[in-house]
């Protein structure tokens, strides 16, 4: 009697675990089914951690994070390329859900929310043709007077403006709208430098790295 009472019991908490089992797996599976359908419109500056390669092959520190976070959330992305000035207008406008890379700055904190954790630093250089013999690291004097490169009105300017207040220095801000524009300037002579954050594909252009200006965190921002 005691065993068919053990029995019986056992048997009604299966039916239970059942029921409960299966009354929650549509919703998981519907929440899961839900997560993988979603589409997150990332916005992908110019000159940041999220590069194309020749191939077309999407690559680099910011891809790789967004895709280890599409592995808990199992969203999808749609990449939109955008320039350092129409970015924060399209995610205003709705048309992104998310910029990678971004600074953190009162000003933009009024208009849009940054994660609480960043996804890493950033670093600028000033960047010559290694032929520039009369602008040395070690005499920072020697940028006196010089037309520099910046995206003017940006972090980038703000970061070369309180590095030359620490050496006392009095340079010529030319605007670039990016790495682009900047090298076509340097092969034109308007400028004998400019500031970019670390870029190895630089190299390529024959650009050397010549001081470091000072780092910022970066995180994802949303509208």
């Amino acid at each position: 009697m005691k065993m068919n009472k053990s029995v019986l019991q056992r048997g009604i908490i299966f039916i239970l675990c059942s029921c409960i089992l299966f009354s929650i797996c549509p919703v998981y599976a519907f929440a899961a089914e839900n997560q993988k359908e979603r589409v997150v419109r990332i916005g992908v500056p110019d000159d940041t951690y999220d590069k194309i390669n020749g191939n077309g092959k999407r690559s680099g520190y910011g891809y790789e994070y967004l895709q280890k976070i599409a592995g808990y959330t199992g969203w999808n992305y749609e990449y939109v390329d955008c320039t350092w000035e129409n970015c924060f207008d399209k995610l205003k406008n709705d048309e992104l859900d998310m910029i990678e890379g971004i600074s953190y700055t009162e000003e933009r904190a009024e208009t849009m929310l940054f994660s609480a954790i960043p996804m890493g630093d950033e670093r600028y250089y000033v960047y010559v043709k290694p032929d520039h013999i009369d602008i040395s690291s070690s005499d920072t004097a020697s940028f006196n007077g010089k037309k520099i490169g910046v995206l003017m009105g940006y972090l980038s300017e703000m970061v070369l403006n309180e590095w030359e207040k620490k050496y006392d220095l009095h340079t010529q801000h030319v605007n670039v709208s990016n790495n682009e524009d900047a090298l076509k300037k340097i092969a034109d002579g308007e400028i004998d430098a400019f500031v970019s954050l670390e870029d190895s594909r630089l190299d390529g252009y024959g650009m050397v790295a010549l001081t470091n200006l000072g780092s910022s965190k970066i995180y994802f921002a949303i509208g």
